[in-house]
């Protein structure tokens, strides 16, 4: 069978020499349908025919591929080339363990079993590769392993399933350790702020010892996979996992150090006790709350449905945490017009007797003005805007400063646009950019240092500046950003989309989309693609637009979920590509 040449990305570990299967090796190919496995004993050795050989295959994410093969009498096709149908997914992940008996040519016979892993990125064939071997590791449980540890704190950096969720999973595996999992960007400044208060503070080491910690760049393709498991669509998202890979707890958001660190302080110790599980008929109002609560961390709707009905409204139980899973429910509602009315009686009730700080509950009328908006309640969308703006105000009026306020003003800047106050609008921005401005440099332009230090915060200060219309500020910040960050696709974006506010030629704000698009990755891509695109539409130059939506389109491989947002993305490129091939047909190149 002739297969296009392919590089395959296989997970690789590094183990001693004495560990490797040294009798045999196996190779990997694959086509869009199947990918064959062959063993290829070491000279003057061979597979023993009699020997109950097993294949076990799992996937990421999971597939129908996930079984175990007996293949006791099938060591001829081992030999030959083992094919099983694979999955159309992509990326997709593929875990193997092989268990076959080897001989010498003295005619010993010894069992060995061996684990590989290979990662599939496209629907296109793939040579045949040597994939690498490691023992197969047996879970084991907390009770064998040692009380004391000496281990250091596991953070493994590297944005790919294939590698890093899978290692993640298992030294977690290894060490009956629980597992955080946070999924950020480069650009979201929530996500900065978690990574320098608690990942990189000295002060919460011994709190992640505890864990095993993955991060993912979720801007990163190889990171779709993990996305698409876990239902990733915001950021940060943490989630906390047993040891055994079962989720127990997300959160979206960033809340501050002390709530982060206490909230995983306290899932340890529920986690090391055992106290997760609660009989529906043993149940208190407070443990059924609990569960509502464990069953929102996981998304899980209907579990926190059928438990939050066990909490009487006069219960005596925590506040927060019932607001917290109503809201859930709500904004949760296949019935977009119910989920709006449910999430605002939660918020009218805060309003008498709060218990979620004010800039969440801002946020949760963000979520009121969307649903209503969906199920096309104009009436009931401006309302949603009209409560939020005065939420934001509320929150401004109290002790709000630094980067809370800058973000209340922002709020009151979105909520105005939206109620068509465009004068309110460029006031609310203005006040959010000198907020920014007095975190950063009061008085004057942050300098290049705090432009490299601080990324996130001068994104949103570039943003709030555009809203103010104060173009000229917003147009010496954006060339300083990109000078102090020349590999980074975002500011170049930002300023070719805003080039005609700041004054910039066609052809200027055409080089920056073009350099965004070239440095950019994952949905920072497919934006970038849409504004280089809509900018050569307006340059009147459609086919060469058409010729870079190809070329994104036709490379894209879609996260599994179909509600993470790089779907969205993808569909207003082939809306656009739809639109321009019948104008760019006619033309030549």
């Amino acid at each position: 069978m002739t297969r296009t040449l392919l590089p395959l990305l296989a997970f690789l570990i590094a183990l001693p020499a004495v560990s490797r299967a040294s009798t045999f090796e196996v190779q990997a190919s694959a086509t869009k349908t199947t990918f064959e496995l062959v063993v290829v004993p070491a000279e003057g050795h061979h597979l023993a025919e009699d020997y109950p050989a097993r294949l076990s295959l799992r996937t990421l994410p999971e597939t129908s591929l996930d079984d175990t093969l007996d293949l006791a009498g099938r060591v001829g096709e081992l030999l030959a080339g083992l094919e099983v149908d694979l999955p159309t997914v992509r990326p997709l992940v593929v875990d193997g363990e092989l268990d076959v008996g080897v001989c010498d040519a003295a005619g010993t016979c010894t069992p060995r079993e061996v684990a590989f892993q290979l990662s599939i990125r496209r629907q296109k064939p793939v040579s045949r590769t040597s994939l690498e071997l490691r023992p197969v590791k047996r879970i084991q449980s907390r009770k064998d392993l040692a009380p004391e540890k000496d281990e250091l704190r596991k953070v493994v950096e590297r944005a790919s399933l294939d590698g890093g969720l899978r290692a993640a999973l298992n030294e977690a595996e290894t060490r009956a350790d629980p597992l955080l999992v946070l999924f950020k960007t480069q650009w979201c400044p929530p996500c900065r702020r978690l990574q320098a208060e608690v990942l990189e503070n000295p002060e919460y080491a011994p709190l992640l010892d505890r864990y095993v910690v993955a991060v993912f760049d979720a801007d990163l393709p190889n990171s779709w996979e993990a996305k698409s498991r876990w239902h990733v669509g915001g950021y940060p998202t943490a989630l906390v996992c047993r040891f055994d890979g079962e989720v127990v707890w997300r959160q979206v958001g960033y809340e501050g150090a002390a709530a982060f660190t206490g909230q995983l302080a306290a899932l340890y110790d529920q986690l090391v006790e055992g106290a997760f599980a609660v009989a529906g008929d043993e149940a208190t109002p407070a443990d059924a709350l609990r569960m509502a609560e464990l069953a929102r961390h996981r998304e899980d709707r209907e579990q926190a449905a059928v438990w939050y009905a066990q909490v009487p409204e006069d219960a005596a139980v925590d506040p927060r945490t019932r607001a917290e899973v109503r809201a859930f429910l709500a904004r949760t509602d296949p019935d977009p017009a119910a989920g709006a009315a449910a999430l605002e009686a939660v918020l009218l009730d805060q309003a008498l007797q709060p218990s979620v700080p004010l800039d969440r509950q801002m946020w949760w009328w963000y979520r009121v003005a969307r649903l209503a908006e969906d199920a096309g309640d104009a009436e009931g969308t401006a309302l949603a805007w009209e409560r939020g703006r005065a939420t934001a105000e509320q929150l401004l009026s109290g002790d709000a400063e630094g980067i809370a306020a800058a973000e209340g003003h922002d709020f009151v800047g979105l909520a105005s646009e939206e109620l068509g106050d465009a004068d309110a609008a460029r006031a609310a921005w203005s006040l959010s950019a000198d907020a920014y401005l007095a975190v950063l440099s009061p008085g004057a332009l942050p300098d290049t240092a705090q432009i490299l230090a601080r990324p996130g915060v001068i994104l949103d200060l570039a943003d709030a500046l555009l809203g103010a219309g104060r173009h000229e500020e917003a147009a010496n910040l954006l060339d300083a950003a990109v000078d102090a960050h020349p590999d980074e696709a975002t500011f170049y974006r930002l300023r070719a989309g805003a080039g005609a506010e700041l004054g910039m030629d066609s052809d200027s704000a055409l080089a920056d989309a073009a350099t965004a698009y070239r440095l950019a990755s994952g949905d920072n891509k497919l934006r970038a693609a849409d504004l280089w695109s809509r900018l050569l539409v307006e340059a009147d130059r459609p086919l060469v637009a058409a010729g870079i939506l190809h070329e994104v389109l036709d490379d894209l491989t879609l996260p599994e979920d179909p509600d993470i947002r790089t779907h969205r993305y993808a569909r207003v490129l082939r809306e656009r590509l739809n639109e321009l091939e019948p104008a760019a047909a006619p033309e030549t190149p």
